[in-house]
C-alpha cells in the first residue's frame, strides 16, 4: 500500500465539538485522522482501529507514516466516506453528527472533488451490494437513497462485515 508522509502532504486540523481532527489532502481529497476522530466521538481508538482494518473497504481507510516530535509513526486516516462507517460501526446513533460533520467539512475543504471518487461518495461496496442504509442525521442519506435508485436490484447489508462475509463465500 502507498503510505504517504506528512512530507507529501502536511496536516492541518478542523474542530468537532472542541476537539481538534488532524487531516491531510492527498489527491483531492480530505483523509482525517482515525485516532482524532475516534477521540472526537468518545470512542475507544484501539478496538475501532482493529475494525477499520479488518472491515472497512480500502477507500475507507489508509495507512500513513507521520512526522511525530518523537520521531516517526504509523497512522490510520479514515476519507469521509470512511468517517460515515466508522460511525455505523461505533454506536452510529449516538455519533451521527460526526459523520455529518465530515460529510460537510469534506465538502468545505473540496469543493469540487472528482465525480464517484468512493472515497468522497457512496458507492457499491466491493461485494456489490449497497451499504447499510444511513440513519436520518448522518449526511448521507439522499446521497444512499440515489445510489439505491441507480442500482434497484442491488440489496442493501446491515452491517459492513456482513458484506465481508457474503464476499469471502462468493470468492470460495
Amino acid at each position: 500500500m502507498n503510505t504517504p508522509t506528512a512530507r507529501d502532504a502536511a496536516a492541518d486540523f478542523v474542530t468537532f465539538k472542541d476537539k481538534p481532527v488532524r487531516f491531510v489532502i492527498i489527491n483531492g481529497v480530505p483523509w482525517f485522522s482515525l485516532e482524532d476522530s475516534c477521540d472526537a466521538i468518545g470512542r475507544n481508538f484501539d478496538l475501532l482501529a482493529r475494525q477499520v482494518v479488518a472491515v472497512l473497504p480500502a477507500y475507507a481507510w489508509r495507512e500513513c507514516t507521520e512526522l511525530a516530535a518523537e520521531g516517526t509513526r504509523d497512522s490510520i486516516l479514515i476519507s469521509p466516506v470512511g468517517a460515515w462507517m466508522l460511525t455505523e460501526l461505533a454506536a452510529c446513533w449516538r455519533t451521527q453528527d460526526f459523520a455529518a460533520w465530515a460529510c460537510r467539512e469534506s465538502r468545505n475543504l473540496c469543493p469540487n472533488p472528482a465525480p464517484f471518487d468512493p472515497a468522497m461518495f457512496l458507492t457499491l461496496l466491493p461485494s456489490g451490494f449497497l451499504p447499510p442504509k444511513p440513519l436520518k442525521y448522518t449526511g448521507r442519506l439522499a446521497e444512499w437513497k440515489r445510489l439505491k435508485q441507480a442500482y434497484p436490484t442491488a440489496r442493501a447489508v446491515l452491517h459492513f462485515a456482513a458484506a465481508n462475509a457474503v464476499a469471502r463465500e462468493v470468492a470460495a
